[in-house]
């Protein structure tokens, strides 16, 4: 399978989901180093891979910083712990163009809400005349 790659992070749920094309291709427990620190909402490009570690380009998302206004950390990665066997797994998916997301909030099915459409490639012709 091809596609775009997509990982996102919930401290809230310790959980990472990674996705390609937007179907969930794995998951897995993380734990985050000071937990109790809040990371914000933040997207991570990466840039270009280096052997097993990945430049990566920092983009905080405005309105979706926490209450105590959370700047962007780029090092955010050095806090999140997973398993040895799934790291190894992951490397070989990241590639120039890879999102990560990472965010305080919970991502697990149960705890979000109904599905919405951000970008369609199939807009409605009513929208497109106005």
């Amino acid at each position: 399978m091809y596609g775009p790659v997509s990982i996102l992070f919930s401290r809230a749920d310790t959980r990472m989901v990674v996705l390609r094309n937007g179907v969930e291709i794995g998951r897995a427990k993380v734990l985050f180093k000071e937990p109790e620190k809040p990371v914000g909402t933040q997207v991570l490009v990466a840039t270009q891979p280096i052997g097993a570690a990945a430049h990566w380009i920092s983009v905080g998302i405005v309105g979706h910083m926490d209450a105590t206004d959370t700047v962007p950390d780029p090092f955010f990665a050095r806090r999140i712990v997973m398993s040895h066997e799934f790291q190894q797994l992951l490397l070989p998916l990241l590639v120039p163009g890879t999102t990560m997301v990472v965010t305080d909030a919970s991502i697990l099915e149960h705890t979000t809400g109904k599905q919405l459409a951000l970008l369609t490639s199939h807009p409605v012709s009513e929208d497109i005349d106005q």
